[in-house]
């Protein structure tokens, strides 16, 4: 059998669940995570951030769904709409 997983970034947290092949909901895990505001209209955050605390949403399913990690035949992703990260040519990014 294989399996799906799905993740989402939010506004504030990284939301992930993994399916079977029929559909039925396997685990899930939500992991929060701080922005950073600057001032009263600028939020921002690291980049880094995304990348670690998917991981650990991974980590945390694969851990209550008590499967192979190779057994993941399908990954989707879904995020809010206005982030925006700007990277340099190494793929590093140039800010927060």
């Amino acid at each position: 059998m294989s399996y799906i997983l799905s993740l989402d970034a939010g506004t504030t947290s990284i939301k992930g669940i993994l399916f079977n092949e029929d559909g039925h909901i396997l685990a899930g895990d939500l992991q929060e995570y701080n922005l950073i505001t600057p001032a009263p209209d600028i939020v921002e955050i690291e980049p880094e951030t995304y990348w670690d605390v998917s991981k650990k949403v991974i980590r945390h399913i694969i851990s209550k769904a008590r499967i192979a990690p190779k057994k993941i035949s399908v990954l989707g992703i879904s995020s809010q709409g206005e982030t925006v990260i700007c990277m340099d040519k190494y793929g590093k990014p140039l800010r927060k």
